[in-house]
């Protein structure tokens, strides 16, 4: 299989929001880019069902006034 440079940048944001899913991500003081954030819930979507075993459980995030970019 040859990699493109799109292959790339979908493991780079695939590990990004894996990252930011653990719990020590946040004591680096890294920020998750909003362009993954819905890859974020997504993941932590996933991580609760399995953690639950109920199948149609839903992750939502609700933001204030103030988000950084």
């Amino acid at each position: 299989m040859t990699w493109t440079m799109e292959d790339f940048y979908k493991q780079a944001d695939s590990a990004s929001v894996n990252i930011a899913a653990g719990p020590a991500y946040l004591h680096t003081g890294n920020i998750l880019p909003p362009r993954l954030w819905d890859d974020l819930r997504q993941e932590m979507q996933k991580r609760l069902r399995r953690a639950t075993g109920e199948p149609h459980a839903i992750v939502t995030f609700e933001f204030g006034t103030e988000v950084r970019t």
